[in-house]
């Protein structure tokens, strides 16, 4: 899905209609050409609006280690996150 504040109807319209178009032609690239454009793309957005240090890290994974949380494995993350395993 996407969205865009555009100022008007039309605008929205036009913004929609190219975005839809580079999808159209990116889907069907070769893999590397989208790993490729996936890497121009995330490089062009800021960083993270969150910091996690080394010592959250490490207080955590001495959580995970000593049983006092219990972590969950990666396919359980993946579909909490509405992504399948790739094959």
């Amino acid at each position: 899905e996407i969205r865009i504040a555009a100022r008007s109807a039309e605008a929205y319209f036009l913004v929609v209609t190219k975005l839809q178009a580079i999808q159209k032609e990116a889907v069907v690239l070769p893999e590397e050409d989208r790993a490729a454009l996936v890497t121009v793309l995330l490089n062009t957005l800021g960083g993270p609006s969150y910091e996690v240090s080394d010592e959250e890290v490490a207080r955590r994974d001495m959580e995970l280690e000593g049983g006092t949380e219990t972590g969950i494995s990666h396919p359980e993350f993946l579909a909490a996150f509405g992504r399948k395993k790739r094959k």
